[in-house]
This record gives structure tokens, sequence and C-alpha cells, in this order.
């Protein structure tokens, strides 16, 4: 009903005083509902402003009342706007959001292959430890006479 015609807000206003087409014509000095009808259906639209001040006062509305319900249905449509451009940011957000997780799961599979790199090198360098001590340790029981080599790292 975002798009209500004049016709729509007349038959709406009919209903709500309880009147039929005919009783409304009756009331705006018709002999017979067909304008009312036509008006409905939008058919016809009125276009003297006087005739819809007849209407509106005929139906208990004033024109300051019907200019609230443009007033009020600009807004109305204001809003909807609003509404629908913060729907749109928040799929935007998503968006970024979604390529920030993915973003985040690279990063942490980076790390984890760098943990594991360093988790390599870290048991490389205890086992040269090893090594290195081993040799040293060799070094030094060495009795004094016995031939010595030059010692080479690995």
């Amino acid at each position: 009903m975002g798009n209500m015609t004049f016709g729509h807000k007349l038959r709406q206003l009919k209903i709500q005083k309880g009147l039929t087409q005919q009783q409304l014509a009756e009331k705006l000095s018709y002999k017979t509902n067909s304008y009312i009808s036509d008006v409905e259906g939008g058919h016809f639209i009125p276009s003297k402003e006087k005739l819809k001040k007849k209407i509106a006062l005929r139906l208990g509305r004033s024109e300051a009342g019907i200019r609230n319900l443009r007033y009020r249905k600009g807004l109305v449509r204001k809003a909807k706007d609003e509404v629908r451009a913060l729907f749109k940011r928040r799929d935007e957000l998503r968006s970024e959001v979604e390529a920030l997780n993915k973003q985040q799961e690279a990063l942490t599979q980076d790390l984890n292959k760098l943990k594991m790199e360093g988790d390599k090198l870290e048991s490389v360098i205890n086992a040269d430890k090893i090594l290195l001590r081993n040799r040293l340790a060799q070094a030094l029981n060495k009795p004094k006479n016995a031939e010595t080599r030059p010692f080479h790292f690995k």
C-alpha cells in the first residue's frame, strides 16, 4: 500500500465511516454511485481541490488532516529509504567481514607454517649442540700425544 491512489484513500475512508458507495454519493449530492465507483477504481481522478476538500469534509477529515496524511506518508517513504540504505550497508559490512575472515584464516595458516619451521630449526640447533658437545668432549678426552686432526663443523 506504499503507492495508494486517491481512489484507494477514498475507499478506505468510506469503509472506516461504514458507508456504501450509494450513501457516500448521496452525502456528496450525486444521484448515483457510479461517480464514486469510478473514483475508487482509479478510472477518474478528481482534478479540483474543492472536490477533494468536499469529500474529505463529508468523511470527517479536514484539509489539515489530509496534509498531515501526506506529510506522514512522506515520512514513511523517507524511513523506508533509510531502512533500505541500512540493509545495503549491512550487506556491504558482511562482505567486508567475510574478506577479513579469509585474510585472518590465511594469516593463521602462515603463522602455523612459521611455527613449524621454527620448531624444525630449533630441533636442528639442538641436534647441532649435542653434536658439538660430543665432539668437544671427545677432543678434551684425547691423550696429549695422539695425532690431532683439524676440527670441522658440519
